[in-house]
């Protein structure tokens, strides 16, 4: 599991993680599905890059690396160049992006008005990005100025009229999936669920089952789930999960055991047996003796157990909590001599 945002320590007392990878590879109709929708901003040390060597080829000098990294290569992609110009300079550049060009010569062109007295021109320029260009992990773009020219003034331009700012960004669209976490039986309070998106981005969600979520496609999911939860003479622990995808949903389901408690005592003497015992299971329990001798001539003998039962050891069928108490009879010896007549043995 990656590393938590904050400690759920303080929410439970017993806690399990169930390490879930959504990578669903199924096929989609895509047209009709959700998406999920992210933005990557793509940024440079400095705040921009001024593209001014028209008096100084070559053109391809002038060259911004710009990177960001991915889980998951996502279905579509469009880059927003952060662009601003203040003359009617037009200016080409090309992209490449993991060194596949997405475009030769995007030409940007300022508005009306002589050098230096034009309207600002400031534009985020939608480029396409074809989804087989991106990779998971490290990836690079790069924009490079080809060449620049002006309308007004031949082919020469002032120093800096056309600037890439570094908010510049990629929009990223991913299938939606809806994932549904639920428990058998129904009996954990709540799941956390830690979601690291395509982008790496670690989010937490609280759900109560049957709860549900939307990620994209790709995202890493990972629940937390009471280990232990107990009510009564009666527990519940966890023992696995099983994941179930279908198309563009996916359902988690979070299995416990059930357990109930045998409770076994006596007044007199010692009991084997009682505990947890899984339900439909069966329980032994026994008293470790039918006889209990006191010092006094007295003694105390097993008489059976609350109920029905009477067999110092009784096997019983687990379906609910069980409650067994020993029952014992005390005994006393009596010994009569003669001259009466001669009689001894034990009398309740």
């Amino acid at each position: 599991m990656p590393p938590l945002i904050e400690s759920i320590g303080d929410l439970v007392r017993h806690v399990v993680h169930l390490g879930i990878l959504l990578v669903l590879m199924a096929a989609l109709p895509l047209a009709a599905a959700p998406q999920q929708e992210y933005r990557v901003e793509l940024s440079f040390p400095q705040r921009y890059v001024g593209f001014d060597t028209c008096e100084n080829p070559p053109w391809n000098a002038v060259r911004v690396r710009m990177t960001f990294r991915l889980l998951s290569r996502p279905e579509n992609a469009t880059l927003y160049l952060h662009l601003y110009s203040v003359d009617r300079c037009a200016a080409y550049f090309s992209v490449h992006v993991n060194g596949f060009a997405v475009a030769d010569e995007v030409k940007l062109e300022g508005l009306e008005g002589a050098p230096g007295e034009g309207r600002p021109w400031d534009v985020y320029l939608p480029i396409p990005v074809p989804a087989n260009y991106l990779r998971k992990g490290e990836n690079i773009v790069e924009v490079t100025l080809v060449r620049m020219c002006s309308e007004v003034w031949l082919f020469k331009c002032g120093a800096k009229h056309f600037y890439l700012y570094n908010d510049s960004y990629l929009e990223l669209a991913y299938p939606a999936v809806t994932v549904t976490f639920d428990c058998k039986p129904r009996v954990c309070r709540y799941a956390e669920a830690w979601v690291t998106t395509p982008l790496g981005v670690l989010q937490r969600v609280r759900l109560s089952p049957p709860g549900k979520l939307t990620v994209a496609r790709g995202s890493r999911v990972n629940f937390s789930v009471e280990e232990v939860v107990e009510s009564g003479a009666t527990r519940y622990v966890y023992r696995g999960y099983e994941e179930r995808e279908g198309g563009s949903e996916t359902l988690v389901i979070a299995r416990y055991a059930t357990y109930h408690y045998v409770s076994v005592s006596t007044p007199v003497g010692e009991v084997r047996g009682g505990g947890w015992d899984e339900e439909n299971s069966t329980a032994t329990v026994s008293v470790a003796t039918r006889v209990v001798e006191l010092p006094n001539a007295t003694r105390f003998v097993f008489s059976g157990w609350n109920g029905s039962l009477s067999s110092p050891t009784v096997s019983l069928k687990v379906d609910s909590p069980k409650t067994l108490v020993a029952s014992w009879v005390r005994e006393y010896y009596v010994s009569v001599g003669p001259p009466l007549t001669k009689l001894s043995g034990w009398y309740r």
